[in-house]
């Protein structure tokens, strides 16, 4: 199962980052319906689905970070 981030969408084509750090262009009607920047996919090489837990335990790391970076405590 392949894991990509969804980088940017834009004129109906999202970029998304591979593990690997390359780049490929998916249809963005090939994504699931709310699928937005950020967001964590797998694809099993027929449908795409996001990958929630992924997402969020990124998005909470990437906060972590920021407050230790900036001094702010959750």
């Amino acid at each position: 199962m392949e894991k990509l981030i969804i980088e940017f969408e834009e004129n109906g084509i999202a970029r998304c980052e591979k593990e690997d750090g390359s780049f490929i262009d998916v249809e963005a009607c090939l994504l699931p319906h709310g699928a937005k920047s950020g967001d964590i996919l797998h694809f099993d090489g027929e449908k795409y689905v996001v990958a929630t837990q992924d997402t969020d335990r990124k998005k909470q790391d990437m906060l972590s970070l920021q407050a230790r970076l900036f001094g702010k405590k959750k």
